[in-house]
């Protein structure tokens, strides 16, 4: 079979839409718009913080983009996406010996929800939660997929900013 078209896989407008396609699909596993939870939400979680702060490293290894410094400034300087950095590196690492914010308490994720999680079929809603300090001093239990969003907007309005044009998939979210 002859391929039709090639496409290189080496620009951030991929890890941009898969981030949003991992949103897409978490929202869906959490059972939080629809009412049919699934435990693909726990792996579905982690893969979508790590996509969204990993799209640091796509930008940074664009071709068409040298920008380095700025990318780098900008993500030390966003308080939602060192959120994002410090959960995602959590669930990849399992444990965070180095924090970019000082309230974000990671290592392990938890599962909470409605349903039997030894019947899958009776799941309603699913969240998984990283704990994170609250303004009080306490610990709030926040949601990944909604850490996660505020990563993307985040992301959304630097782009912007900047100047670059962020693909629009009718289908998906859109920050």
């Amino acid at each position: 079979m002859a391929l039709e078209r090639a496409v290189a896989f080496d620009r951030w407008e991929h890890q941009w839409v898969r981030a949003l396609r991992w949103y897409k699909r978490t929202l869906d596993a959490t059972g939080r718009e629809t009412g049919k939870g699934s435990l693909d939400a726990s792996d579905f979680s982690e893969a979508l913080v790590q996509a969204v702060w990993h799209l640091r490293d796509w930008l940074d290894n664009d071709p068409r983009i040298a920008m380095a410094q700025e990318i780098k400034a900008f993500t030390v300087g966003d308080p939602a996406l060192q959120l994002v950095a410090d959960v995602a590196n959590g669930t990849k690492h399992s444990w965070l010996n180095a924090r970019r914010t000082n309230g974000v308490i990671v290592g392990h994720t938890a599962w909470f929800g409605s349903g039997d999680i030894d019947d899958p079929e009776s799941i309603e809603r699913v969240h998984i939660t990283a704990a994170v300090e609250a303004e009080d001093g306490g610990l709030d239990q926040r949601e990944l997929v909604d850490i996660a969003w505020d990563g993307l907007v985040a992301w959304r309005r630097w782009l912007e900013a900047i100047g670059l044009e962020i693909p629009n998939i009718p289908e998906l979210p859109s920050p």
